[in-house]
């Protein structure tokens, strides 16, 4: 395992468990997804400080808080208080997030990028991709897209991971697939030259104490702050 991504989760007491498919898109309509992503990220920091051998972790900025100045200082600004070694905190963006205003994310990713963050782009092979614009961007992996591990009997879904990963190779970043659920799956990954996947293969979300006691040779115990989805490499 070579990093865990932080993933929000909301518990009600009043009407139990909401779905993040919900709750994320009523705070990107409503302008309060910046408050969800500096709550992750605090509590993402706590965790790192918490553990004996911190495990990187990666978290998602919305194309709200990827245009913003404000909120990406508000990060920059929390990082650095905590003392922690950029390289343990990945952002992970979409380029549909970048849409909105292209040259001002580029410019946010470039100043997490000048402090040491690493980049990735995530849904990759879903969006607008082309080289041109990708090797412009401060990015350091490229996350393909869970959708094309539906359907790996698909003699078009190898060949088409194959151009993928071929694409990172070529720009010179790390290519990870997502959705990897079976040996099936990560047998095709293999095969078409990856060298890192996500899924549930390896691990379904769970909270940072859980992932502690799920990792041979770690004796850590950390509070339960934050679910964490596992990435395999």
């Amino acid at each position: 395992m070579v990093r865990a991504e932080a993933l929000a989760r909301w518990k009600s007491p009043v009407i139990g468990e909401i779905m993040p498919t919900r709750f994320i898109e009523v705070a990107e309509e409503s302008g309060l997804i910046a408050n969800i992503t500096l709550a992750v990220l605090k509590q993402a920091i706590a965790a790192l400080k918490s553990w004996k051998d911190p495990i990187p972790l990666s978290i998602n900025l919305s194309g709200h808080d990827l245009i913003s100045d404000q909120i990406i200082s508000q990060i920059i600004a929390q990082v650095q208080a905590s003392e922690l070694d950029p390289a343990l905190l990945e952002f992970e963006v979409t380029e549909t997030a970048m849409m909105a205003d292209t040259h001002k994310a580029s410019s946010n990713m470039l100043r997490l990028a000048a402090l040491g963050h690493p980049l990735a782009l995530d849904d990759f092979g879903t969006g607008y991709s082309n080289f041109s614009y990708l090797r412009t961007l401060p990015i350091s992996k490229l996350k393909v897209d869970r959708s094309f591990m539906k359907d790996v009997s698909d003699p078009m879904t190898e060949k088409i991971l194959h151009s993928l990963v071929g694409m990172a190779r070529t720009l010179g970043v790390d290519c990870l697939l997502e959705g990897v659920e079976d040996e099936i799956q990560l047998v095709l990954a293999k095969r078409v030259g990856t060298h890192m996947v996500q899924g549930y293969l390896f691990g379904i979300p769970m909270t940072d104490g859980e992932l502690l006691t799920s990792l041979a040779g770690q004796d850590a115990v950390a509070e339960d702050v934050v679910a964490l989805d596992a990435v395999n490499g």
